[in-house]
C-alpha cells in the first residue's frame, strides 16, 4: 500500500494519463479495503483508502476514510504527515469531521521535528496555505513557534539561526 502512495504522490505518477491514474486508484482502493477487511484497526489502509477514494471521486468515502484513520490512530506522526499530503490539496471538500481530523493533524506536525519541515515549506510556497496555518500557530506557546518559525527561515534560505 506504501508503494500504491508513493506512486501515486510522485511526480511521475501525477503526470500519468487519467486512464493509468484511475487504473491505479481503483487497484490500489481495493487492495486497501483487503487489508482494512482483514485488520478493521489499521489506519494506514484507511489513509490508503481515502487517497484513492478521492482519486477516484468519491469525496464522502474519502472524508470517512480520513476521519477514521485519524481516530485510530492520531498521534502517529508519520500518518498525520501522509493525512496531511492527502488532505490539503482537498482542503475545500473535506467534510467537518476529515478537517477537524485535519486540523489535530496539522497541530501535531507542526509541534514534530519531521512535520515542522513539511509544513514550513508550504508555508512559504503557499499562500492560502500559511493563512491556515497562523490561525494555529497563534495558539501556540512561544517556544514551539521560535521552533516552527526556525524551519520557515531555513525553508526560505536564511539559515539555522
Amino acid at each position: 500500500m506504501s508503494a500504491c502512495l508513493k506512486a501515486s504522490l510522485s511526480v511521475h505518477g501525477r503526470i500519468q494519463p487519467t486512464p493509468q491514474k484511475l487504473s491505479l486508484a481503483t487497484n490500489c482502493k481495493a487492495a486497501a479495503q483487503t487489508a482494512q477487511a482483514r485488520s478493521p484497526a489499521d489506519a494506514f489502509a484507511h489513509l490508503v483508502s481515502a487517497k484513492f477514494a478521492f482519486d477516484l471521486n468519491l469525496p464522502e468515502s474519502g472524508n470517512t476514510y480520513l476521519a477514521v484513520s485519524h481516530l485510530i490512530a492520531p498521534y502517529e506522526v508519520w500518518l498525520a504527515r501522509w493525512r496531511w499530503e492527502v488532505a490539503e490539496p482537498r482542503f475545500d471538500i473535506l467534510d467537518e469531521r476529515a478537517r477537524n481530523a485535519y486540523w489535530d493533524d496539522v497541530t501535531l506536525l507542526a509541534q514534530s521535528y519531521i512535520g515542522a519541515e513539511d509544513l514550513a515549506r508550504r508555508y512559504v510556497s503557499d499562500e492560502v496555505f500559511r493563512a491556515r496555518l497562523d490561525n494555529i500557530l497563534v495558539h501556540f506557546n512561544e517556544h514551539d513557534q521560535a521552533q516552527f518559525f526556525h524551519f520557515v527561515r531555513i525553508a526560505h534560505g536564511l539559515g539555522n539561526d
